[in-house]
C-alpha cells in the first residue's frame, strides 16, 4: 500500500515544515519536439515553487512498452504522487490502475483519456488540451478562410498516440459536416527529406482541388511549409498546425500559415506539479479536469507568443 501523508494529530503547520513531497513524472516526448522543452520547464519550475522533489523520466525513444517499463520503475520507487502522460491508455492502464487502487495519487498530463467513462483510468484529474476540439477549431478556421473542397492531414509521427488521432478526427469530423473531402498521409518526421518526398507525392496525387493542409506539430509543419513553398502553394493552400515555434510565428506573419493551435504545454507541466503537491499536502483538488487548450494563434497573438518563447514557456 502507498502510505497516506501526515497524521491526524500533526498540525498543518508542522506538516508543511517537516514533510518534503516527492513527486515523479513520466512523459513520452515524441521526436524531441520543442513542445516538450517548455513542458519540462513547467514541471521543474512548479517543483521549485512548492519546494518539492521531482524525478522526471522519459524513454530515449518512445514505444508503449518502454513507457510502461518506466511507469513500473517509477511506481516501484514509491513517490508521493505520479504525473504521467497517457499516449496509449490501454497499454498503461493495468500498472496505473493497480497503483491507484493501492493508494498512489495519479494525475494524467497532456492527453485526456477518451475511452468510455466506465473504462477510463480513475486518476485524480487530467490537465491538458482537448485535442479533438483543437482539430475542430482548426477546421472552423479553414472553413472561415474561404472555399474548401479537399483538405489533407499530414501525420509526421511514426508511433501511434491517441492525441494525434484526436486532432485528425476532430478536423475530419467538422470538415465532413461541411461536405469537404479529407485525405490523410503519414510521413516519417525523423527523415525530413524522405518526408518531403512523401508529401510531394501525396500532393501530386490530389490534384488542383487541395485547399487546406493540417499538420500536427512543429516537425510536420516544417515539412509541409517547405513543400508548399517549393510547389508555389504557400499563399493559396490554407495551412493550420499545432503548437508554437518562432519559425511558425514567422510563417503566420508572412501569410504562409493561417495559424496554430496553442495547447499551453508549460501550464500542463507546471499545474500538474502544483495541483499534485497541494493534493498531497492539503488534500486540495480541482473539481474536474483542467483544460489548457485549444487556443488559436493568428497574427493578433503573435507578439504575446514571441514573448512567451523568449521566456522559455512556449
Amino acid at each position: 500500500m502507498f502510505a497516506a501523508r501526515g497524521a491526524a494529530d500533526v498540525s498543518l503547520t508542522s506538516l508543511i515544515d517537516e514533510v518534503t513531497v516527492h513527486l515523479a513524472a513520466v512523459t513520452h516526448d515524441i521526436l524531441g519536439d520543442a513542445f516538450w522543452t517548455s513542458f519540462a520547464r513547467g514541471l521543474h519550475e512548479g517543483a521549485r515553487q512548492v519546494d518539492c522533489t521531482l524525478e522526471h523520466v522519459r524513454p530515449e525513444r518512445y514505444t508503449a512498452d518502454r513507457l510502461r517499463n518506466l511507469v513500473d520503475q517509477v511506481i516501484a520507487s514509491r513517490p508521493d504522487g505520479l504525473l504521467t502522460t497517457l499516449p496509449d491508455p490501454a497499454a498503461l492502464d493495468a500498472p496505473l490502475r493497480d497503483a491507484i487502487e493501492r493508494g498512489l495519487p495519479v494525475i494524467v498530463l497532456n492527453t485526456f483519456d477518451r475511452r468510455a467513462p466506465a473504462a477510463r483510468l480513475p486518476a485524480l484529474c487530467a490537465i491538458g488540451a482537448d485535442d479533438r476540439e483543437g482539430g475542430r477549431l482548426a477546421a472552423e478556421k479553414v472553413l472561415a478562410a474561404g472555399r474548401c473542397r479537399h483538405a489533407l492531414c499530414v501525420d509526421h509521427y511514426r508511433v501511434v498516440n491517441v492525441c494525434h488521432g484526436q486532432r485528425i478526427d476532430g478536423f475530419e469530423a467538422r470538415l465532413h459536416e461541411a461536405g469537404v473531402r479529407v485525405s490523410r498521409v503519414r510521413v516519417d518526421g525523423r527523415d525530413l527529406d524522405g518526408a518531403a518526398r512523401g508529401l510531394e507525392a501525396a500532393l501530386a496525387a490530389m490534384g488542383p482541388e487541395l485547399d487546406a493542409v493540417l499538420t500536427l506539430g512543429p516537425p510536420g509543419w516544417a515539412i509541409a511549409d517547405r513543400v508548399l513553398r517549393r510547389r508555389g502553394l504557400d499563399q493559396n493552400v490554407v495551412h493550420v498546425t499545432f503548437d508554437v515555434t518562432a519559425a511558425g510565428l514567422d510563417a503566420i506573419e508572412a501569410g504562409r500559415t493561417l495559424g496554430t493551435i496553442d495547447c499551453q504545454q508549460y501550464l500542463q507541466g507546471y499545474l500538474g506539479v502544483i495541483v499534485m503537491s497541494r493534493y498531497v499536502t492539503y488534500g486540495l483538488l480541482p473539481c474536474g479536469d483542467v483544460v489548457t487548450g485549444p487556443r488559436f494563434v493568428d497574427t493578433t497573438l503573435v507578439p504575446r507568443l514571441r514573448a512567451r518563447i523568449a521566456a522559455g514557456v512556449a
